[in-house]
């Protein structure tokens, strides 16, 4: 099984308002695809966490303003990070990018340092020492030349020195780890989070747990990384490609990463573009996971499943 999130191409090319489609893919079933609508919504992260014992399996979908929507057999329900997004009346501190389950919560992180947990009460940040001031916007009107021009010039600063982070994961809740714009990474050991030595300025986009000693991050031109908070990270490949690297997992002890030119393996300890990125003219692989005992690689128009010896190729009907 697996989640997607999907905008119609009539939307996804328009500057109208958000709307997204939840797609089901369940290969066990007769139908094979299902879905749902969340109109007004542009979503940007999902997840599909293994249920605990006795506990109904889960969907969740995350919007770039912190809606956060719960789907199941048991029905859906809705929750809003109250200070996640650009709402009216709210701190303003910027578009939320990722949804995890880790350990017995959920976890979103996002632009100006934002982490978020949801307990029993809901929302709650967990960002003291990462979180930035949000942008304040004033009011232009009656200003001088010379005064517009220094806020607009603060405007661009304030932009220079934000912090955006575009992943969160960790072995469990008191080892965690961040990562985002110009090399940023920090850790959390279940009490504060600390930044780590910043050992490139590409941004990194994505974090995969082999185990607690043993995290692997991708990110922009090709950059690869390897390591812990404990004994640092190393640089595995930099610039190797002039493409990024959107998502990383692991399946069967290889590594495997989606970038915008399609699907890499480490091989020798370099990235290796993969034959079926030509095959498949694949681009944009936005999502690589190992899940149910198959490795699962997201493009535009199509799904992929690798079982360690044959790709699949899966097409919604109504894209063929």
């Amino acid at each position: 099984m697996f989640y997607i999130a999907s905008s119609p191409d009539v939307w996804a090319e328009s500057e109208d308002t958000p709307y997204s489609v939840m797609f089901i893919y369940q290969d066990q079933t007769e139908e094979k695809w299902f879905y749902h609508e969340l109109p007004g919504w542009e979503v940007v992260s999902t997840c599909f966490p293994e249920p605990r014992a006795n506990e109904t399996r889960k969907a969740y979908a995350l919007s770039i303003d912190g809606e956060v929507e719960c789907y199941s057999r048991d029905g859906v329900t809705v929750e809003v990070i109250d200070d996640a997004g650009d709402k009216d009346g709210g701190p303003n501190y910027g578009p939320v990018n990722r949804i995890r389950k880790l350990g017995k919560h959920l976890y979103v992180c996002g632009h100006g340092g934002q982490v978020y947990r949801n307990v029993d009460t809901g929302w709650e940040h967990c960002d003291a020492g990462l979180l930035q001031a949000p942008a304040s916007v004033q009011n232009s009107s009656g200003i001088t030349e010379e005064e517009r021009k220094k806020m607009i010039q603060s405007m661009i600063d304030a932009m220079d020195h934000e912090i955006a982070l575009y992943d969160i994961n960790g072995p469990n809740e008191d080892d965690l780890y961040v990562v985002g714009s110009d090399g940023f990474m920090a850790h959390y050991d279940g009490k504060v989070w600390n930044q780590l030595d910043r050992v490139t300025g590409s941004h990194l986009n994505c974090i995969h747990v082999v185990s607690p000693s043993e995290l692997w991050i991708a990110g922009s031109a090709g950059t690869v990384l390897r390591g812990n908070a404990r004994q640092g990270f190393n640089v595995v490949a930099r610039k190797t490609s002039e493409w990024d690297f959107l998502s990383i997992t692991s399946y069967e002890g290889a590594v495997y990463l989606s970038a915008d030119d399609g699907i890499y393996s480490m091989r020798n300890q370099k990235p290796e573009r993969l034959d079926i990125s030509d095959k498949l003219n694949l681009r944009d692989v936005s999502d690589i996971e190992a899940k149910d005992g198959v490795l699962w690689a997201l493009s535009p128009k199509k799904l992929l499943r690798f079982d360690g010896n044959e790709w699949e190729c899966f097409e919604h009907p109504n894209n063929q």
